[in-house]
């Protein structure tokens, strides 16, 4: 027996550490990670470091927001990275914790629920790479690693109560708020979908059990206690943002519908291109479709004995408590706005849901034929869209790499004003990658928001001119400054895709008003990127 379990764990570590080579390897073969928000993240971490160092150029323009911010875990996490690594590596290393942290507190999550869990637990990594993750929204997908662990560990305290474990709880949901808000939220709902169906459950089925119930109300009185803090906390920072007026939001059937079919085609395992990834994601989703005609079938039973208000131990309670869960997330995500709170709501509930699903099929005991070739094909699948996805990598870090000899030429200590003309979204930020490996000032900075962890000094910092244009004589926008200090002109200007400025409004005329200001002191190649430098620059400090 002590043999076979040792089998048992050597094969479940050697599936787990395969199926982590698929996912961090391409993130080694290329440079930098390409996403639409990683380079604002990168970059914004930077500045965060820059900060925690004393920087006195950098924290003219910029300080650390002194709301306590639900959205800030993968930029501190970076920024400490970058106290030992160059940008490039901080963020490898960042996103292989993010995923392999994900696997591992969901193995932890579901070792608690069960112990006889099965090895589709395994499917948590395809699923890792949700198309947020993959546009860089990395403090959503981080948060969902104290979030398991949450979970995890209030289901192996049962009940105990020590203030010991009080405090753990409370940190843990500490963290969770401080990744991301939305996912602490997300932890919220679980729990009380949970006590939902842990309360009603014995009322159901004509068991009252009183010592029962007052056993789960002081349960959740305790997690309710844990929780407390991390939802003053999330109290304070939605009022301080939202003070305005909520539009009012709708629920409708063609809403349901859309989501419907984004569900069927996996839309939210989408990264770059529907059509390339269609092969990977039809192969995983014929996956879950036979898993769930699986455990509809183990339900069969249950769901005809509870029509007759009988009993029945064909299913374990968490696997019934977690096809709860699973049916209302389902509900939810189908009619949820996706503007409610913060955008893409859709697809946030989407990944808790999946997520969800795969936590029931991993309290699931299948036949070992079925086990085996779920794996299989769970793998083949990842494998063959983590190749896709390496492809769009090398293809978009070819477009960095001429964006990075640019930056060679910018001084530390400088100012940087960027000008977007690409026709691809997913080019909207990577000006930011011009500021991870130095201190430099982006005037497009897209982060510095009173919602995120670095916001505008705008007590110290002075105004900028494009040469000596404010915004209404260069017809530009940028953050303006303080008037009452001093202007300063911007030491770059930035031209990224320089061969569709003619597309792009208003970058011509720009061009011609500060020309007397600036001199071309970089030209790409292949005339994608210029970059000019003003006539009387000052020298950096």
């Amino acid at each position: 027996m002590v043999t076979d379990r040792k089998i048992l764990v050597g094969i479940e570590l050697s599936l787990f550490l395969v199926f982590s080579t698929v996912a961090v390897l391409p993130f080694f073969l290329v440079r930098f990670v390409p996403s639409l928000d990683g380079p604002q993240h990168l970059y914004t971490a930077r500045i965060i470091h820059e900060l925690l160092l004393g920087d006195e150029f950098m924290h003219t323009f910029f300080r650390l927001n002194p709301l306590p911010v639900g959205n800030l875990g993968s930029q501190y996490l970076m920024a400490l990275l970058l106290f030992i690594f160059p940008a490039w590596i901080a963020e490898k290393i960042f996103l292989s914790l993010c995923l392999i942290g994900l696997a591992l507190s969901f193995r932890y999550f579901i070792k608690s629920v069960s112990c006889h869990g099965s090895l589709i637990y395994l499917m948590i990594f395809p699923f890792g790479f949700t198309s947020l993750f993959m546009l860089g929204y990395y403090n959503f997908s981080l948060a969902f690693i104290p979030f398991f662990i949450a979970l995890g560990y209030f289901n192996k305290l049962e009940n105990r109560y020590l203030m010991r474990d009080v405090l753990i709880l409370m940190m843990l949901c500490i963290l969770i708020y401080f990744a991301h808000a939305i996912v602490f939220i997300f932890f919220l709902l679980i729990i009380f979908l949970q006590f939902i169906f842990e309360f009603s459950y014995p009322i159901i089925i004509n068991n009252k059990q009183n010592d029962k119930l007052s056993s789960i109300l002081k349960r959740y009185g305790f997690i309710a206690v844990s929780c407390f803090p991390a939802l003053i906390l999330l109290f304070l920072y939605f009022f301080s943002i939202y003070n305005e007026n909520v539009e009012p939001v709708s629920f409708s059937l063609n809403k349901a519908t859309g989501s419907l079919t984004d569900l069927y085609r996996l839309k939210i395992l989408i990264g770059f291109h529907h059509g390339e990834e269609a092969g990977p994601n039809t192969l995983l989703f014929w996956i879950l479709i036979a898993l769930t005609i699986m455990v509809i079938l183990s339900f069969f039973r249950f769901f005809r004995n509870i029509i007759k208000l009988e009993d029945s131990d064909t299913v374990p309670l968490e696997q019934k408590k977690w096809a709860f869960i699973v049916s209302v997330l389902l509900i939810v995500t189908l009619f949820i706005p996706d503007q409610l709170v913060t955008g893409s709501m859709s697809a946030r509930f989407c990944v808790l849901f999946f997520f969800s699903l795969i936590t029931l099929f991993s309290l699931q005991t299948f036949p070992r034929i079925i086990m085996i070739s779920a794996i299989v094909l769970i793998l083949a699948s990842f494998s063959w869209h983590r190749v896709v996805i390496f492809k769009y990598y090398k293809g978009l870090n070819n477009e960095i790499a001429a964006m990075e000899q640019a930056g060679e030429h910018i001084q530390p200590g400088s100012v940087i004003y960027p000008v977007n003309c690409s026709d691809n979204w997913l080019h909207n930020h990577f000006h930011c990658y011009l500021g991870v490996d130095k201190p430099v000032v982006d005037m497009r900075m897209p982060q510095a928001s009173p919602e995120m962890p670095v916001i505008w000094n705008f007590d110290k910092m002075p105004g900028v001119l494009l040469g000596e244009l404010n915004q209404e004589q260069a017809g530009a926008n940028w953050i303006r400054g303080n008037a009452s200090l001093e202007t300063v002109p911007a030491d770059y200007i930035f031209i990224w895709k320089a061969q569709r400025v003619q597309e792009e409004p208003g970058v011509i005329p720009l061009l011609g008003k500060i020309s007397p200001y600036y001199s071309l002191e970089y030209r790409s190649s292949d005339g994608s990127v210029l970059l000019y430098k003003e006539n009387t620059a000052r020298t950096p400090t």
